[in-house]
């Protein structure tokens, strides 16, 4: 196809609207097949229904190129309330694209740098490393005769990125109130956040650089040098290194390369980046990550970089000190002090989780060899952390908080970590390598690690004292008639069977109106006005009936 008509927002426009109109009319269809038809009938067609959205997505996101493969692989990892389904197959999305031809990438050079390309480089291969959705990767030498990496955004991205950061805005506003998802806004405003800068080549050059500094004294990780001299908003030049992705366990055991060690070596960069530097590589996948020979690690590919603020280790100190108190309000207050906004009552039943969490914790993986808190010991079992693990999950967070991006660029990157961990040293246990860091992070010193416990106690026994008198108050009120129990379900259900019966009488209506329609059509016939009238009045009341019951069953 003719690449200035896919790249014509007019093109993009029909073809995002399209998709959006048919993948809405599906399940607008099946919603209201499923009313009638019972639950049973909407859960078996649901999963086949999600199944057939994402595959056209994918052939949509494919076929327009550009920001839309990207935008589907953040969707993918902002989005934890789409159905597995439908995020999966997104999340599987490789960033690949075909190769601009050089030609192109000639011009963008000359362009950045006033100079013809053969005055700029010694020798410049005209074939691509690789190619993704914003930009190609080319191998070049410098006249120095150093070997370099150049990378080069496409030149239809910066002509093509508002339009498609805007329709994706206009559609997420869209689905968002039609089918009331919570967050699906945010999320758009995320996604555009997170493409912006990955747009702004001189951002990663001076993130890369940073890390750099950051990791020079650890031994065995390279963060390829920058080369400012050949770099522009549209280029980054740095040095060139060969290796292995760092997932090719054949590849290290023919170089006799010690896996575990590799591994520890692995945790270690991503936890000294995370919680000691304050900011990381937010996209550690195994393509970004090369082993050489020698076992040294080489780190590419700086576009997604995110920061730990200072807020999350205070907001973290204020949580902790809110859970000695047993204060669900101050739980909450120090979620949103990290960024978390919450959402009504979801938040508080989350704070229940959490407090519950640590009570268990602290009676089964807290030892105290005597009364010495120096003897306190801390002991980390991997269920009772990957159940900490699922109660802060991103799916459990966005039901009752508005997530920023930076943590879930953080529970990302986590899970890249763990997943290449587990691939290299199956036995290994993250958590050994993890805990002194986060020891380290969160408490500073072990001075508080007592502190946090004694005033648990002291909180629980107070509990303890108050009970008895808490629920003779509430037995004495029972005693007396003045015990009042509040049933707030009971005003939502008869509002909402009262409009599921209104949507089933309107429902009668419409189809009556359409079968009269369909029996006394005549072109120019005089029932024609009121026929059509007929049908949109009872449509109107229909929809009406059918989006106040959806507000109800969401009460």
């Amino acid at each position: 196809m003719n690449t200035e008509k896919i790249y014509s927002r007019a093109y993009r426009t029909r073809i995002v609207w399209w998709t959006t109109a048919t993948l809405a009319f599906r399940y607008m269809t099946l919603l209201v097949l499923g009313r009638f038809l019972g639950r049973n009938f909407l859960e078996k067609r649901l999963d086949r229904l999600h199944a057939r959205a994402a595959r056209q997505l994918r052939r949509t996101f494919l076929k327009l190129g550009g920001l839309f493969i990207k935008i589907g692989q953040l969707v993918s990892i902002l989005s934890s309330f789409l159905p597995e389904t439908i995020r999966k197959p997104l999340e599987d999305f490789q960033d690949q694209a075909p190769a601009r031809p050089f030609d192109e990438v000639r011009k963008t050079i000359e362009s950045e740098f006033g100079k013809p390309l053969s005055a700029l480089f010694a020798r410049f291969d005209e074939t691509p490393l690789a190619s993704a959705s914003i930009g190609q990767v080319h191998r070049a030498t410098l006249f120095s005769g150093e070997s370099v990496v150049v990378k080069i955004q496409h030149a239809h991205i910066p002509h093509i990125a508002q339009t498609d950061l805007e329709l994706f805005e206009n559609v997420t506003n869209l689905l968002g109130r039609l089918f009331k998802m919570k967050g699906l806004e945010h999320v758009a405003g995320q996604v555009r956040q997170m493409i912006e800068a990955e747009l702004d080549y001189t951002k990663e050059a001076k993130y890369m650089r940073l890390i750099g500094e950051n990791l020079a004294s650890v031994p065995g990780v390279i963060v390829p040098a920058i080369y400012d001299e050949y770099c522009t908003s549209k280029i980054i030049t740095s040095q060139y290194y060969e290796g292995a992705k760092i997932n090719q366990t054949d590849q290290l055991d023919q170089w006799q390369i010690d896996r575990t060690d590799l591994a520890r070596r692995f945790l270690n960069v991503c936890c000294h980046m995370v919680l000691k530097d304050g900011i990381y590589h937010a996209d550690p996948h195994p393509g970004n990550i090369l082993v050489m020979p020698d076992g040294q690690m080489v780190w590419l590919d700086f576009g997604a970089i995110s920061v730990v603020h200072p807020q999350m280790k205070t907001g973290l100190s204020r949580l902790i000190e809110a859970v000695t108190k047993a204060d669900m309000d101050e739980i909450i207050d120090a979620m949103q002090y990290m960024g978390f906004v919450a959402r009504g009552p979801e938040a508080t039943r989350f704070s229940e989780k959490v407090f519950e969490f640590v009570q268990d914790f602290l009676q089964n993986e807290i030892q105290m060899e005597s009364f010495n808190f120096k003897d306190i010991q801390v002991n980390f079992d991997p269920a009772r952390v990957m159940q900490l693990f699922e109660i802060i999950s991103i799916r459990e967070l966005s039901n009752a908080f508005q997530i920023p991006k930076d943590y879930i660029l953080l529970n990302r990157m986590i899970l890249l970590a763990a997943g290449i961990s587990a691939e290299l040293a199956p036995t290994l246990n993250p958590l050994d390598v993890v805990r002194p860091w986060f020891r380290e992070f969160v408490l500073e010193d072990l001075h508080d690690l007592p502190r946090f416990i004694l005033d648990f106690v002291k909180k629980n026994l107070a509990n303890v004292v108050t009970l008895p008198l808490e629920l003779r108050k509430v037995l004495t009120k029972a005693r007396r008639g003045e015990l009042v129990i509040q049933q707030k379900k009971d005003v939502t259900l008869a509002r909402l069977n009262f409009w599921l019966a209104q949507q089933f009488f309107w429902t009668i209506f419409l189809l009556a109106a359409l079968v009269l329609t369909i029996l006394r059509w005549e072109p120019g016939g005089a029932w024609r006005p009121w026929l059509l009238g007929a049908d949109t009045l009872f449509l109107f009341l229909w929809l009406r009936a059918f989006f106040q019951a959806r507000k109800w069953m969401n009460w």
